[in-house]
């Protein structure tokens, strides 16, 4: 979601009453386009074209070939985390509104701040990581090794309507909002499966790199089959690839990841926000 003419698709079960009233009464639970407005449409494209330039693309990423993650790298992602806090609060509280009983003002009102609440969350979640010096392809690694794994939570987690990626094909400079019913539970179930879908892809990028940067520093003749870690980053590759919605050592964290994240436990924990999860993992996505 990189470009300035990316596109962000909203789909819920909030009301059509209520959406009458967002729209100004113009149409009825359908499609609606709205102007993005030129500076943030600027300052997003700018933001993308610096983390690339930093950083390479998401899956350019390597882990530590030992599979550990280094007490710095852990204390800069929980920085990262609570850096993050104001904006995601706030798109959460937003969220939290158009999600629960508010009464029909006070989801008008998020109605209306909701493009640029979203479109500033992606913003400023990009100058955090710049400002330190966190890889997108680190961040995301570490967040779902860290909540999808260590802390088992639920893929599907977010508002009870749809927030997703748009199609790059619509119109330049657009941000586009579908209003419609859905039921919670389809919402939720092609949720967790968008979600997994897409962190396996990722990881699956990532752990290649990691698989060959091991390779390199096993001794002449060493095979990584013959190695006690080759092996087991082996295996989890051909598992990876075979389970398409398999989360990197979901059956159970290696020792030295287990050991690198454990004690940061109680500090992830406070740290994770369920509705913005969704957006927390696609706003690194790539064009």
């Amino acid at each position: 979601m990189a470009g300035a003419g990316k596109k962000w698709m909203v789909g819920c079960g909030i009301g059509c009453g209520l959406m009458l009233l967002i729209l100004g009464g113009v149409g009825t639970c359908g499609y609606f386009g709205v102007k993005k407005l030129k500076e943030q449409s600027d300052e997003l494209g700018a933001s993308a074209t610096a983390l690339n330039d930093r950083f390479g693309v998401t899956t350019d990423f390597v882990p530590s070939p030992d599979g550990t993650i280094s007490s710095y790298r852990m204390e800069t992602f929980l920085t990262v985390r609570d850096d993050m806090a104001p904006a995601r609060d706030e798109a959460a509280n937003l969220l939290d509104t158009l999600d629960g009983d508010a009464g029909w003002l006070d989801k008008a009102k998020a109605g209306i701040r909701m493009v640029p609440t979203m479109l500033g969350f992606i913003r400023s979640s990009r100058g955090v990581l710049l400002d330190n010096d966190m890889a997108p392809g680190e961040y995301l690694y570490i967040y779902s090794l860290s909540y999808y794994v260590l802390l088992h939570k639920d893929p599907g987690d977010g508002p009870s309507f749809v927030l997703s990626g748009g199609d790059e094909a619509e119109d330049e400079g657009n941000v586009r909002v579908q209003w419609g019913g859905h039921d919670d539970d389809s919402v939720r179930d092609a949720r967790v499966e968008h979600v997994r879908s897409f962190i396996n892809g990722m990881q699956v990028e990532l752990l290649n790199n990691q698989v060959e940067a091991y390779r390199r520093t096993l001794p002449d003749g060493t095979t990584m089959a013959d190695d006690p870690w080759g092996a087991a980053l082996l295996a989890e590759q051909e598992a990876m690839g075979i389970e398409t919605l398999r989360f990197l050592w979901e059956e159970g964290l290696p020792a030295q990841l287990q050991a690198s994240l454990e004690p940061y436990r109680d500090r992830l924990e406070a740290s994770y926000e369920p509705m913005t999860s969704i957006l927390e993992i696609g706003l690194l996505d790539e064009d």
